[in-house]
C-alpha cells in the first residue's frame, strides 16, 4: 500500500503495527492471499487502484515472510531494524527530553506488567509498547472484553510511541533520509 509505505516515514510506530496486523492476517489465511483479498480488500470497497495497491502490499509482505522463514511466527527482519533505531532514540530521549520522560513514566507500570505477563521474554520497552498496542487492537477487533488497565496501558503506549515516532520523523527529515 502506498499509503502504508508513506506512513513508515510519517508514523513509524503505526506502520510497524500495521505490518504486524498484515502478518497476522496472512497467517490466519494460511498464506491464501486470494481468500485474504476477498475477505479484507475487495469486501471493503475503494477504487480499483487502491485495491491493487493493497493486494500488491499484502503480496509483498507474504513473500517477505516466506523468504525469511517466518510463516509460523515472528516479524519481518526490517521491522527489527526500525525497532532497534526507535530504541536508540528512546534511550537518548530518556536522558534529554522531559516530555518524553513523562510519557515513559506513565507507560512504565504497563511495560513492566506486559514483561511479567510474558515471562520476561521481551525486555525492549519499545517492542513491548508496540506489541501491547497490537494486542489491544486485536482484542478490540475480536470484540473481546477490555479491562480498564488494558485501556490505560493502551493510552500510555500510544502516547509514548506517538512522541517517539514524531522524534523518529524529525530525525529522518533533518538527515534527509528515510
Amino acid at each position: 500500500m502506498a499509503s502504508l509505505e508513506d506512513k513508515r516515514v510519517q508514523n513509524i510506530s503505526e506502520y510497524i503495527i500495521q505490518v504486524y496486523q498484515a502478518e497476522d492476517l496472512i497467517r490466519q489465511h494460511k498464506f491464501n492471499l486470494d481468500a485474504l483479498f476477498a475477505e479484507h480488500i475487495d469486501a471493503l470497497g475503494g477504487s480499483e487502484e487502491e485495491k491493487s495497491q493493497n493486494r500488491a502490499w499484502y503480496t509483498k509482505v507474504a513473500h517477505a515472510l516466506e523468504e525469511e522463514g517466518s510463516q509460523e511466527k515472528g516479524h519481518l527482519g526490517r521491522l527489527d531494524e526500525y525497532i532497534k533505531e526507535l530504541n536508540e532514540i528512546h534511550f537518548h530521549l530518556l536522558r534529554s527530553d522531559r516530555v518524553y520522560r513523562g510519557h515513559f513514566d506513565q507507560a512504565k507500570l504497563h511495560i513492566n506488567r506486559h514483561m511479567q505477563a510474558h515471562g520476561g521474554e521481551l525486555s525492549n520497552p519499545i517492542q513491548i509498547c508496540l506489541n501491547g498496542i497490537f494486542l489491544f487492537k486485536s482484542k478490540r477487533a475480536k470484540q473481546e472484553a477490555l479491562t480498564e488497565s488494558d485501556r490505560e496501558g493502551m493510552h500510555a503506549f500510544v502516547e509514548l510511541c506517538s512522541y517517539l515516532s514524531y522524534r523518529y520523523r524529525s530525525r529522518h527529515e533533518s538527515n534527509g533520509s528515510d
